[in-house]
């Protein structure tokens, strides 16, 4: 029997969220990233000490995020936390 492949190109959310999607559907899945890491712009760097985000300061919809760790079957507390803030920001 034949496995079906996928290639995805880029580990930001977008690209793990359809690469768990196709694991889940039994799919040979590879992911390629230019980066050294994971994570797209939801990535991080150091410099002189200092530590800076270098994508959105906000997590938005993370219901997105629960229905991948519903569907993988894994516990997502077991990988991060997160918590509401009444004011994330004023523009």
């Amino acid at each position: 029997m034949h496995t079906r492949k996928a290639i995805i190109i880029g580990s930001g959310v977008g690209g793990m969220a359809i690469a768990i999607r196709l694991v889940l559907q039994g799919f040979a899945v590879e992911v390629y990233e230019k980066n050294d890491q994971p994570g797209g712009k939801l990535s991080a760097f150091e410099k002189d000490g200092f530590f800076f985000d270098s994508g959105p300061s906000l997590f938005t919809q993370p219901q997105n995020i629960g229905e991948l760790f519903i569907l993988a079957q894994e516990p997502m507390q077991a990988y991060f936390s997160y918590h509401p803030v009444d004011i994330a920001c004023k523009y």
